[in-house]
């Protein structure tokens, strides 16, 4: 059995709804509604009993009151013969590149439900240019999943590592000839805060895409977003006057609740999970304006646990500024389920002027809270730049020795090395030099070098063989 959600937006009303499993358009199954209607969730288990075991396509496709058929959905899926998935650990990945499956490298891991794969795979024997990174997990009862595929594009001129974005490109839908090119000052983070001219745009479903230049002159990968354009009047001063939840792609149960026509709403409850099985789920919710629009679905994650449930106060919060956790702040409090955070956090160890303040909180059995992260403009550095420019890091990646030109004789450098978990790997204090030569005992990974020379400081990423 298959569960499959779809969700129709048309500018003709939706009459009736088809489905069908890899090309045999032939045995389709076909629904007309009892009424034609503007949207259609389609919630239901469609048997495969009559499939063979293996992967499969399933093809869905609506038509409008005027015979018009919209455009074909298909998804891929596996069918086994097995029992169903539900509980299964993961104990093995697997990943190639390409079409080179016969090099092909297994990983054996520990069984468990969620598995984070943080690791450097070594890409040197691939030609520059565009490649493709395939992955797939086994379960404990010898079943694959399905392989995920992503793009990537490989380069041995220039180094990625400290690269700025120096502009940003975007247009809608596949109109890549009217795309907009708006270039920046050199930045690692960039917040993007405009209003797009869409007038041009029909009514309807359209795709918003984005992509951002480094300072070398490569462009990034394309981001894409849907977006529905309406005919009704600008959504200046609209103000929500509902919201409605669910979980997962259970949109047949979801939650309407009305409110006061409110311009910010706070949203504070408490759900329900009694209902869903322990394990990974998906959390969505949506709002409506005071016009009838619908704001696009907001998705997370959470992880529900079975046992006993007790209430926790927090005792800490620590925050850090961009990616320097090495330079993290904590403050322990007065336990307390609830905190209010009411001071002034002073911006520490900034060398751009755009920048993002991360903050989470600890309660009493340890467990830490998710981030929370916002932008910011320090706008001392404006009048007072401590960057320490103009420094070479050769070779980046290296082996063992690494080589700091710093342009010229400071009176006192500070060199530090901190691995992605946070921890000093290695320091080291010198005095009147201008050429530093570094013999690090390293294990191979990515590390963060903080270099201080004199008044001035500068930080950047290096990579260990």
């Amino acid at each position: 059995m298959i569960l499959f959600s779809f969700l129709s937006f048309i500018n003709a009303q939706i009459n009736g709804y088809e489905y069908w499993f890899d090309k045999d358009v032939g045995n389709k199954v076909s629904y007309t509604l009892s009424s034609p209607s503007d949207n259609v969730i389609v919630n239901q288990n469609i048997p495969t009993n009559s499939l063979v075991k293996g992967i499969h396509q399933l093809n869905f496709r609506s038509w409008d009151v005027n015979n018009k058929f919209s455009g074909i959905l298909t998804e891929f899926f596996y069918k086994t013969s097995n029992n169903a998935s539900v509980n299964k650990n993961i104990v093995a990945y697997q990943y190639w590149m390409d079409n080179q499956f016969q090099s092909a490298v297994l990983e054996n891991v520990t069984p468990q439900n969620i598995l984070n794969i943080n690791k450097i795979i070594n890409v040197n024997l691939l030609q520059d240019g565009l490649h493709v990174f395939n992955i797939r997990f086994k379960d404990d009862v010898g079943n694959w999943g399905s392989v995920t595929s992503d793009f990537f594009y490989k380069t041995n001129s220039i180094s990625t590592i400290n690269r700025k974005m120096v502009a940003y490109q975007f247009w809608t839908d596949n109109n890549f000839a009217t795309a907009t090119t708006k270039n920046v000052s050199a930045t690692e983070i960039l917040n993007v805060n405009q209003l797009i001219n869409v007038n041009s745009l029909v009514e309807g479903l359209h795709v918003f895409n984005i992509r951002f230049k480094d300072d070398y002159g490569f462009w990034s990968s394309i981001t894409s977003d849907f977006f529905y354009k309406t005919s009704n009047n600008p959504l200046i001063n609209k103000k929500i006057v509902a919201f409605q939840y669910w979980l997962d792609k259970d949109f047949l149960t979801a939650i309407t609740e009305n409110t006061s026509p409110n311009a910010i709403l706070d949203v504070i409850k408490t759900i329900n999970y009694n209902t869903i099985n322990e394990g990974l789920h998906l959390f969505n919710v949506r709002f409506k304006d005071d016009a009838g629009n619908w704001s696009a679905i907001t998705t997370d994650f959470f992880i529900k646990k079975t046992g006993v449930i007790t209430p926790k106060n927090i005792v800490q919060y620590e925050y850090w500024f961009n990616e320097d956790y090495t330079h993290v702040i904590k403050t322990d409090i007065s336990p307390s389920s609830t905190f209010n955070l009411n001071t002034i956090i002073l911006p520490q160890n900034l060398t751009t002027k755009n920048n993002i303040l991360n903050i989470r909180f600890k309660d009493d059995s340890g467990e830490w809270s998710s981030i929370i992260s916002e932008p910011f403009e320090d706008i001392t550095l404006a009048t007072v730049d401590n960057t320490l420019k103009n420094v070479e890091f050769y070779p980046n990646p290296f082996e063992e020795n690494l080589n700091i030109n710093l342009g010229k004789n400071y009176h006192e450098v500070t060199v530090e090395i901190y691995d992605f978990s946070g921890k000093l790997a290695y320091q080291q204090k010198f005095n009147n030099k201008d050429l530093l030569q570094l013999h690090l005992r390293l294990n191979s990974g990515v590390y963060q070098l903080i270099l201080k020379a004199d008044e001035k400081i500068t930080s950047r990423k290096i990579l260990r063989r």
